[in-house]
């Protein structure tokens, strides 16, 4: 994935969720079930 895809996913993600990500929550996960385990924890904050 090149960083303008990769860019475009993270501010797609945020605004239909509603939580502020950073690169590093998104290189973190593994798996779409990590991926929703963060925005699950942004999203109770």
């Amino acid at each position: 994935m090149d960083s303008v895809s990769f860019a475009v996913g993270l501010v797609t993600i945020e605004e239909k969720f509603g939580v502020q990500l950073s690169e590093e929550d998104l290189i973190a996960c593994s798996t779409v079930g990590d991926l929703q385990s963060v925005i699950d924890q942004r999203s109770a904050a």
